[in-house]
């Protein structure tokens, strides 16, 4: 399979473009209303995005489609954005609707409204498994990875009922056997996926309960918070190399707080469009070092956490992968995008760390993290 046409297909905008209508809408309905003048449109694929300029300053008004998120859980997640810059996190504050609330549901979907980000948005184009340009901006991107942690860390809303926008470590860290059936009665897209294709999960994952074992001993002793989800170059704005603010939250959820540095390292030291092209080497020691080197100035890791990071790096997109076919299936009726995430998102992402590259990172990544 060719996963640079595959992913540049499930990362292509599905929702209609936010109308002038729907801005003057939205504006009009804050708790203190604003008008404004489109500027750019947003081309992230999973939500309808679009920056206004409303004067001295810029908007970010966001539309979620029909049924893919549930309020509950977006305001647990407006609440982690609100605690974390609360602890000094840069990252745009959110406006409210007239109401108070901060999400406004409509037929037409779930309307946020954020400050306009401050900085260059450096990596606005770049696909989500893109390098940084320097390692200045990967030790400082570990940095605030570490910043976020420490922010996050008393953030008590309880985690909420699965939907499609989570980024989670849970499925695999006891039995998978055991947990499966439950998991897959949380998620009916994933469901009807299942049903529609005759495809089975059991069918590929030999190699996640082999790495689950391991991962499966550690996993009680790693501290929990909440967590970004998706912390790649581009979910951050810059200012030379220094994040100047992060943004999109919306994968938040409760994990063992070491996750997010395991995806920073997965979003920014691999490059997976090569990997399953067939540049089995396309992964960056040095990038993976310098994010751990940042990470560790501001928080350094415990040593179950050194582990834990080790074992979880296999598994780091497993659950994320399965659960996104709840979006791709689920919301938007893509049998396409739902076997990229069986077959690549879920299926290849581990199976590299079973073949001669994957093992040789994971001894590497073993001995600089356990062993010095």
């Amino acid at each position: 399979m060719n996963e640079k046409n595959t992913h540049l297909d499930v990362t292509t905008r599905v929702w209609p473009i936010i109308s002038d209508s729907e801005i003057a809408d939205v504006l009009g309905r804050l708790e203190h209303p604003l008008a404004g003048t489109p500027l750019t449109v947003s081309n992230r694929p999973t939500t309808a995005g679009i920056l206004v300029d409303v004067g001295p300053r810029t908007v970010f008004i966001k539309r979620h489609g029909p049924r893919t998120v549930p309020a509950d859980h977006l305001r647990a997640v407006h609440g982690l954005v609100a605690h974390v810059r609360d602890r000094g996190i840069p990252t745009p504050a959110l406006l409210r609707f007239a109401d108070h609330d901060t999400l406004w549901e409509t037929p037409a979907g779930t309307w946020e409204v954020y400050e306009g980000a401050q900085g260059e948005d450096r990596y606005r184009d770049a696909p989500t498994w893109t390098v940084p340009r320097t390692l200045d901006e990967a030790r400082a991107l570990g940095a605030m990875t570490a910043r976020l942690a420490i922010a996050s860390a008393d953030y008590r809303a309880r985690r909420n009922p699965a939907c499609a926008y989570q980024s989670s470590m849970h499925l695999f860290a006891s039995d998978p056997r055991r947990d499966l059936p439950r998991w897959l009665a949380e998620r009916p897209g994933v469901r009807a996926y299942l049903a529609h294709s005759g495809r089975r999960i059991e069918d590929q994952w030999a190699p996640h309960l082999q790495f689950a074992a391991s991962y499966a001993d550690i996993a009680p002793r790693l501290p929990v918070a909440w967590t970004h989800g998706d912390l790649h170059v581009s979910n951050v704005f810059w200012d030379g190399n220094h994040p100047s603010q992060v943004i999109d939250f919306g994968l938040a959820d409760r994990n063992p707080a070491v996750y997010d540095l395991a995806l920073a390292i997965e979003r920014n030291a691999f490059e997976w469009t090569r990997i399953v092209d067939g540049d089995e080497d396309a992964v960056r020691a040095d990038v993976t070092l310098a994010l751990i080197e940042g990470y560790e100035e501001i928080r350094p890791l415990s040593p179950d956490e050194r582990r834990g990071l080790v074992a979880m790096m296999p598994l780091v997109q497993a659950e994320a992968g399965l659960n996104w076919i709840e979006y791709q299936y689920g919301a938007t009726r893509s049998l396409h995008g739902a076997d990229w995430c069986l077959d690549i998102f879920f299926g290849e992402h581990t199976r590299w760390f079973t073949r001669p590259s994957g093992r040789d990172y994971l001894a590497w990544l073993d001995d600089a993290l356990t062993h010095d």
